[in-house]
């Protein structure tokens, strides 16, 4: 056990390495000291983990090199799995058995990464996103998609976590309707989704509530915002980011 912070009502599990340095080569000195008893364990940045997070059996995470290594709040890392320097992953995130994660990574909330998934260091997996099993993931992960395959492709949106979450078969038909128009997520989403958590629920609200004069994302036609009539994509995204802008204000 190297030099970490652990939260309230955590549960870890037998043989979990916890802040051993990175595999990184800023690390090499460690190893190359006459004496191999010598592990300066102080020299990263250390690790983070937050309140009710299960670590199970084999789970290694490694200290940061150039910021703490971040486990956020009610995270489970399942056996196995593997956390690389440097690494932030958000609320609620699963990991799944045998998963390995590059150093630098983000994953954000709700994301699901499926058994013996591999993710390339520095890379984004959005929120409420999906890994299927054995993927590889080469690139960056749009929030709310769904990937597997290796190299991992996408296959539409993660609606069965929508549906655990409670969303209505409206929301969700309004927004795989805008998906399948568009081929994707909106780009202002992408943006500001992973930020804290006032403006994540305001842009999940915008994005999939079509009641009470919230944005629809359905059609581009008379979309309507409170007292506006938006008739265009670049009005839409404007006024998005416009309302965002005034809501990430307030926190």
């Amino acid at each position: 056990l190297g030099p970490c912070t652990i939260g309230k009502n955590c549960w870890i599990g037998p043989n979990v390495v916890i802040g051993t340095p990175a595999e990184d080569f800023s690390t090499l000195d460690q190893f190359n000291n006459s004496d191999p008893n010598i592990w300066n364990l102080k020299q990263g940045f250390g690790i983070f983990i937050g309140d009710n997070v299960i670590i199970r059996e084999h789970v290694a995470i490694h200290q940061g090199v150039a910021r703490k290594t971040t486990i956020n709040d009610n995270v489970f890392l399942m056996h196995g799995s593997h956390v690389g320097h440097d690494v932030y992953i958000d609320k609620n995130v699963t990991i799944s058995p045998l998963t390995a994660i590059g150093g630098y990574c983000k994953i954000f909330e709700n994301a699901n990464l499926g058994m013996s998934s591999v993710i390339h260091q520095k890379l984004n997996i959005g929120a409420y996103s999906m890994i299927g099993m054995n993927s590889t993931v080469t690139k960056n992960i749009n929030p709310f998609e769904l990937y597997y395959g290796s190299p991992a492709k996408k296959h539409g949106l993660n609606i069965r976590l929508m549906k655990k979450m409670n969303y209505s078969d409206s929301q969700i038909e309004n927004l795989i309707s805008y998906y399948e128009e568009n081929k994707n997520i909106p780009d202002f989403v992408v943006k500001y989704i992973n930020q804290t958590d006032g403006i994540k629920q305001f842009i999940i609200n915008n994005l999939i509530v079509i009641e009470n004069n919230k944005f629809k994302i359905s059609s581009y036609d008379n979309l309507i915002c409170k007292n506006k009539a938006i008739k265009t994509k670049e009005d839409f995204r404007q006024e998005s980011e416009r309302e965002m802008m005034i809501q990430l204000n307030k926190i």
